[in-house]
């Protein structure tokens, strides 16, 4: 009798990574400095002067989103060099990730009910939204990431999935309501009384952000009704 000990070490020339998934950590490394640089222009001395405090939250949703793509690569980096990831790593990308999820829906909503360019103050049906959708928002990040760090044979891995397409719905859901709201409550009566300069402006501001929110809305919401491939 002997015993035979067998060691398989699957790995491409390139790394442990697929050869699909081996550009992504310098993909996503250009992609966090491309953000910085786009960041950090609507800023500059000639614009400053146009700035609402709903671009500063912008700016953050920006930084945070950027930062979490340069822990996404060096994530990706270590997975490819040493075959798993570094968990030191891997916390910070889901600690900004989710930072970055529940900012999206802030500014989402706040560019929805017209904060900062139309009013600045929330009345309570907006103040509701908010708390319903920042938790689910927050709960939506967390199945992220557990489907992200399980296999996808698993239970809880579909589990997870269902969890995550029921949250993110309800918030893509919940964010057209302000929307909506905002619209109905204008009154249109004073709109007439107003001088031509500013119902363009009002108009404006109502097409230059309402509009791509509702693209970006429909566009989240087709691909997750939108079955994946077997």
């Amino acid at each position: 009798m002997f015993a035979l000990q067998v060691d398989v070490q699957e790995k491409n020339p390139g790394g442990y990574l697929s050869a699909a998934e081996i550009p992504l950590s310098r993909l996503y490394i250009c992609m966090a400095g491309c953000v910085k640089h786009l960041n950090i222009f609507p800023y500059s001395p000639p614009h400053r002067y146009s700035v609402f405090k709903i671009h500063w939250l912008m700016a953050a949703l920006a930084f945070t989103k950027s930062t979490s793509l340069v822990f996404h690569s060096i994530n990706y980096h270590f997975i490819n060099t040493e075959g798993h990831p570094i968990e030191g790593w891997a916390v910070m990308y889901y600690i900004t990730h989710l930072l970055k999820g529940a900012l999206l829906f802030i500014t989402l909503a706040l560019i929805g009910t017209g904060w900062a360019f139309v009013k600045y103050i929330l009345s309570d049906k907006e103040k509701k939204i908010f708390m319903i959708v920042i938790p689910l928002q927050v709960l939506a990040n967390v199945a992220y990431i557990i489907i992200e760090s399980t296999e996808e044979g698993s239970s809880e891995y579909y589990l997870w999935k269902e969890i995550l397409f029921l949250v993110d719905l309800i918030c893509c859901g919940a964010i057209l309501f302000p929307v909506v709201w905002s619209v109905c409550a204008y009154d249109l009566s004073k709109l007439y009384q107003l001088k031509l300069l500013q119902v363009s402006f009002v108009l404006t501001i109502k097409l230059a952000f309402y509009l791509p929110l509702l693209l970006y809305l429909s566009t989240r919401m087709n691909k997750l009704i939108k079955p994946s491939p077997l």
